[in-house]
């Protein structure tokens, strides 16, 4: 199929990029393929925060151009001197001008506010004159609003947003898989593997879920999709644009500098029926008392010491041997969060169903003596 011109250009990681986090990969590289998988996305889960103020500048600075892009309209109206034109682009300009006045101070402030904070972090508390801290404070400022950034400055902030993270984890993948999938729906970009025929997604953070059930997890995002084929008439199947890449070899068996798009792809979601999710639940038990050495609690009959919602976990639950293990390791990393490191007063742990989307742990810990 035809490669369009696509959306994935700043996701992208070069060849050096790749070779920059080979250590990295090396040390999370486990016993299996689920192993491994499962301890990248919790190594950038622990290790990456999101870059929020990186997210609101990218949305200021399209709301500028935006601005832009009206003002030079407005002039082209007044210059040609059509009067209904020229007085209704003027009234228009006022109204929107206004509210995009309002708009660009909340992003303004909302900046002002966060960069402080950054700085504070990364740069405040290093010992360096201040000449060279307000050298450091211009670069971060700069890497803010940069569209794409290198895997070397991404893991020095240590923040991200989706496309710095696609980059982050297909540089890592790169290491062992030869083909990676960058998967794109409007305003958010994530990575995937094919095992087996079958898609398993990397998107930030734990755990690592199929291809359908990431489109349902974000499919809030294809608003624009449904309202177009309600207004037409047409039936709505959640879809999501995917990239085929992987990086080539010139005539003289060099690898090349930057990746190639091979193929593009527009995935729908299938319908099929859902693996019975008591089954799996079932098996998340096992895993998580195998790996506590807990006792099964069945028959407990008293209530639970704390409970945890894991939201969105009901959609993610598939009986697959990668994705119920890093559903596994999420739900225990949850669990020691909770217990600060305590594990060893836990007793026992119970997985229900607690709506049409979400699961409910109920933790259990020893009786004191």
């Amino acid at each position: 199929m035809k490669v369009r011109k696509n959306p994935i250009e700043t996701s992208l990681p070069t060849l050096q990029d790749v070779q920059y986090v080979t250590a990295i990969y090396q040390r999370l590289s486990g016993n299996s393929e689920a192993e491994t998988l499962t301890n990248l996305l919790e190594w950038q889960e622990r290790n990456i925060q999101y870059w929020k103020e990186r997210y609101w500048a990218a949305s200021g600075i399209m709301i500028f151009l935006i601005i832009i892009i009206f003002v030079l309209v407005t002039l082209f109206f007044s210059v040609i001197n059509v009067p209904y034109l020229s007085s209704l682009s003027k009234k228009a300009f006022l109204l929107f001008g206004l509210i995009s006045i309002l708009i660009c101070t909340f992003l303004v402030v909302f900046l002002c506010f966060m960069l402080p904070y950054n700085y504070y972090n990364l740069v405040a508390q290093e010992r360096q004159s201040p000449p060279k801290k307000l050298k450091k404070m211009f670069k971060l400022v700069y890497h803010t609003i940069k569209p794409s950034l290198p895997i070397s400055i991404i893991l020095d902030y240590r923040l991200a947003v989706c496309r710095d993270y696609a980059k982050l984890t297909a540089a890592l993948l790169f290491n062992s898989y030869p083909e990676v999938y960058f998967l794109t729906l409007p305003n958010h970009v994530a990575v995937a593997v094919m095992i087996n025929g079958k898609y398993y997604v990397l998107d930030q953070k734990l755990p690592i879920i199929s291809l359908d059930s990431w489109i349902k997890r974000w499919e809030w995002l294809l608003w624009a999709l449904r309202l177009k084929n309600k207004l037409l008439l047409r039936r709505y199947i959640p879809e999501c644009s995917m990239y085929l890449v992987q990086f080539e070899k010139n005539l003289n068996g060099t690898i090349l500098a930057k990746p190639t798009i091979r193929e593009y792809i527009r995935y729908k979601v299938k319908t099929y029926e859902k693996d019975d999710i008591r089954t799996c639940i079932e098996k998340l038990e096992k895993l998580l008392i195998n790996k506590f050495g807990l006792n099964s609690v069945k028959a407990i009959s008293r209530k639970p010491d704390f409970t945890i919602t894991l939201k969105n976990y009901g959609i993610y639950c598939e009986n697959d041997e990668i994705i119920l293990y890093s559903i596994a390791r999420s739900i225990r990393n949850r669990i020691e969060a909770e217990l600060s490191g305590g594990i060893k007063k836990l007793s026992g742990l119970r997985i229900f169903m607690k709506d049409d989307q979400d699961l409910l742990v109920e933790v259990y810990l020893k009786m004191q003596k």
